[in-house]
């Protein structure tokens, strides 16, 4: 439901999305495992705050991704960081990729750290 696309070229794959903004996120989960390739596959984008307001996407942008019953979360700060909120959890980041336990806690996988 994003404005892009994902298609193959003659030289390989290509990204494209379309923005009004100054700043664009558009990640791409590639999933190697061929068993999960056959489950259902959810792919949202979440709203992410700043001192209780939403931001634009061209400030910071989140993702949730669940095939079958694996959820990964991902996050990108694109203007200077400063704490936000995201799914409740509150960031400092740059950079998050993580997934979700069973206790519904986000387990970083990268962290990238605000300097």
């Amino acid at each position: 439901r994003a404005p892009g696309e994902l298609c193959s070229s003659g030289s390989g794959l290509q990204l494209s999305h379309t923005t009004h903004a100054g700043r664009l996120f558009a990640p791409l989960l590639v999933d190697l495992n061929p068993e999960r390739t056959r489950r259902q596959l959810t792919w949202r984008q979440l709203t992410v705050a700043e001192d209780r307001q939403n931001v634009t996407p061209d400030v910071a942008a989140g993702f949730r991704a669940e095939i079958g019953g694996s959820q990964w979360v991902i996050y990108r700060s694109l203007a200077p960081p400063t704490v936000r909120s995201l799914l409740s959890k509150s960031l400092l980041n740059q950079f998050l990729f993580g997934l979700f336990s069973a206790k519904g806690k986000v387990e970083p996988l990268v962290e990238i750290e605000s300097a």
